[in-house]
């Protein structure tokens, strides 16, 4: 008799004998099975990330990571490490928040965090991601995101567009190149767009209507206007360095406090003017907050009065503009034949 074959076929049909004979109800075999599978020893492929999950639930170096006691992780934070691999991670359905940030040996890939819908935070900045299309149903719990520093990390299944409930969101320093995914956002607190490939101008609409926003940073992306901050009432933080803004006064519709420098950020405007006419007049609409007087650096011959810039010189001309503590800071220039 093949023993093997038949275990099988009574195992198969929910009937067990044990070596006495003794019937096994169907309840009894499941409770057995369940069981087995609660003490199966999860294989964890990356020994940073295994060393991280045993410390985490406070296991002894001898004791091994089971399917049961992966249920009790909550949080884990393996930032700054030699991780390679999250690798086995797929079966810690409880993780609530992942800290995975400048990690420069990881593969990239979130493939293994693809289920874990329990999952409220998720920092995987500088950690080689490429691809966010691992993440597409995450969105259920996720409040906070952070993506930044990944230069290679595009958006164009528009994944982002799903997360409608975050509060908290980093996308600096990528390569996701359109604010579409704003359109359905009402509920961000901290917003981090600094550095991308685009031109937000056309899409700061979908920045206007987050009115719970209280810290947001835009530093280079072609800003020529502050007017869709206007409706942003508790806005406390604000960084829009690098970009083409004169006129400040809408700060005064915000909380911002243009003076501390733990907030506010404004340096290194830069202004090309059409080309102008020696002793004509051009409009510059340069206003800094609260009416302060901006300080003023020539390099050629002219006056600034009643916003219009008049040169007495040709050739390629510059004004230099700054508030008195250097928080806002720029440069006009115009050509002047």
């Amino acid at each position: 008799m093949n023993l093997k074959r038949n275990a099988i076929l009574l195992t198969c049909g929910a009937i067990l004998f044990t070596t006495s004979g003794t019937l096994l109800s169907p309840m009894s075999t499941q409770a057995s099975t369940m069981k087995i599978n609660q003490n199966k020893i999860v294989e964890i492929k990356d020994p940073v990330l295994k060393e991280a999950i045993k410390k985490q639930l406070n296991l002894t170096p001898d004791e091994e990571i089971t399917y049961d006691n992966i249920q009790k992780l909550t949080d884990l934070n393996v930032s700054e490490s030699a991780i390679k691999t999250l690798e086995g991670l797929e079966n810690a359905h409880s993780l609530k928040t992942l800290y995975l940030y400048h990690v420069q040996q990881f593969d990239g890939n979130l493939a293994p965090i693809a289920g874990l819908t329990e999952l409220t935070e998720l920092n995987v900045g500088k950690a080689n991601i490429t691809d966010l299309l691992p993440l597409k149903n995450l969105s259920k719990n996720m409040v906070g995101m952070s993506f930044e520093d990944n230069p290679h990390l595009t958006d164009n299944n528009n994944i982002l567009g799903a997360f409608t409930h975050l509060k908290t969101l980093s996308i600096n320093n990528t390569a996701i190149s359109n604010l579409d995914f704003l359109k359905n956002m009402y509920d961000l607190d901290i917003l981090f767009l600094n550095n991308l490939p685009l031109d937000a101008t056309s899409q700061l609409t979908y920045i206007s209507q987050n009115k719970a926003l209280t810290k947001l940073s835009m530093n280079n992306l072609a800003l020529s206007s502050l007017e869709f901050i206007r409706p942003l009432q508790d806005l406390q933080g604000l960084s829009v360095k690098d970009n083409h803004i004169v006129d400040f006064r809408p700060l005064t519709a915000t909380k911002v406090d243009s003076h501390n420098d733990d907030l506010f950020s404004a340096e290194n405007q830069s202004i090309s003017l059409p080309e102008g006419t020696v002793g004509l007049g051009t409009h510059v609409s340069l206003y800094l907050p609260k009416n302060d007087a901006p300080v003023l650096k020539w390099n050629a011959l002219g006056d600034f009065v009643n916003n219009q810039l008049t040169w007495h010189e040709t050739g390629v001309n510059t004004l230099d503009f700054s508030s008195n503590d250097n928080l806002i800071s720029g440069t006009i220039q115009q050509v002047i034949k």
